[in-house]
C-alpha cells in the first residue's frame, strides 16, 4: 500500500500523474445502448496511450475491474442497467477516461411477490411456542428485509417452574443470495442462517429474591436456546431455498402456459427490498 509520506511513493506518484494526462480516450460506445433481459451490448474503446521514456512508469487499461488493451471490445450482458467506467492506471494513480451505460429494460419482466418468508416466520414460531412453557410475547414474530436478509425477531415468555418467570427475545438472520453456475446459469436461490442472538432476562425483584442466581440461569438458558435456535435455522434455511425454488419454477410454467404473447420466460433475477422478496422473470 503507498505511503503518501513516503518520498519515493510520492515521487511515483507524481510520474504517473504526468503520464496519466497524456493518455486520451478517442471513443468509448455501447452498442446498442439499451437492451432487454439477457441482451446483450458490445462495448468498444479506442485510446492512445503514449510510450513511457521512464522504465518505472507502466500505464494500463482497464475496463471496470478487468484489464484490457487500449482498443478493444466486449460483449456484456448485465443484469440491471450498469455503468461502465474505462479508467487509466498505474501504481499508484489512476484517472476515469470516461463512462458509457447500457440499460436493461425490464418493462416486459414479471415482478412476483414471495410468500416464502412469511412461511418461514410461521414454522418459527410453531417450533418456539409449541409447549405451555413458552408462548409469544407482545405483537408476536416481527419479520423485517434488509440487504438481501431476511430478520426474523421472535419476543417470548419463559415460564420455568420452581423459579421466575423471565422474557426471551430472539432474532435470527437468514441470508440470500444467488449461485451462478454451468447447472444454473441464470442463478439459483440459496439461504443461510447468518446470525443467532438470545437475550434472556428477569426483572430487578427476581434478580434479587434470588440473591444473583439469575444470571447463572440466564448465561446457561441463552447457551442452550442459542445452540437449538442454530440447529433448527439451518434446516429452515436449507428448506427456505427449496421452497423458493419451487415457488419460481411454478410461477414460471404459469407464465409460460398462460403468456397470451406465447413468448418463452426464465429466471432473470431476485429482489429483496423493505417490502419483502420478489423474483422477477423475463421472456427471452
Amino acid at each position: 500500500m503507498a505511503n503518501p509520506n513516503d518520498p519515493v511513493d510520492a515521487a511515483q506518484k507524481k510520474k504517473e500523474a504526468a503520464a496519466l494526462r497524456k493518455v486520451k480516450m478517442l471513443s468509448l460506445t455501447a452498442t446498442p445502448s439499451s437492451i432487454t433481459p439477457f441482451g446483450q451490448s458490445n462495448v468498444a474503446w479506442r485510446v492512445t496511450v503514449p510510450a513511457s521514456t521512464d522504465p518505472d512508469v507502466v500505464i494500463s487499461i482497464a475496463l471496470d475491474n478487468d484489464d484490457v488493451q487500449p482498443t478493444g471490445n466486449k460483449l456484456v450482458s448485465p443484469t440491471f442497467s450498469h455503468t461502465f467506467k474505462l479508467r487509466a492506471k498505474g501504481e499508484l494513480a489512476e484517472i476515469v477516461l470516461g463512462t458509457t451505460t447500457v440499460t436493461v429494460n425490464a418493462a416486459a419482466c414479471d415482478v412476483h411477490d414471495s410468500v416464502v418468508a412469511s412461511s418461514l416466520r410461521g414454522q418459527l414460531a410453531n417450533m418456539l411456542t409449541g409447549g405451555s412453557q413458552i408462548t409469544p410475547r407482545g405483537n408476536g414474530v416481527e419479520v423485517t428485509f434488509g440487504d438481501f436478509s431476511i430478520n426474523i425477531f421472535i419476543p417470548l415468555s419463559i415460564s420455568i417452574p420452581n423459579w421466575f418467570d423471565a422474557t426471551m427475545d430472539v432474532t435470527m438472520k437468514f441470508t440470500l443470495f444467488e449461485t451462478f453456475g454451468p447447472f444454473f446459469p441464470l442463478g439459483k436461490v440459496q439461504c443461510g442462517l447468518s446470525d443467532v442472538s438470545v437475550d434472556v432476562s428477569w426483572g430487578l425483584l427476581s434478580h434479587v429474591l434470588s440473591f444473583g442466581c439469575t444470571g447463572i440461569v440466564q448465561a446457561a438458558l441463552e447457551i442452550e436456546a442459542k445452540a437449538f435456535l442454530e440447529m433448527i435455522g439451518s434446516q429452515l434455511a436449507i428448506q427456505a431455498a427449496n421452497a423458493f425454488e419451487v415457488e419460481q419454477q411454478q410461477r414460471i410454467s404459469f407464465l409460460n402456459a398462460n403468456d397470451p404473447q406465447h413468448r418463452h420466460f426464465k429466471q432473470h433475477s431476485m429482489r429483496v427490498s423493505a417490502a419483502g422478496v420478489s423474483f422477477v422473470s423475463c421472456p427471452i
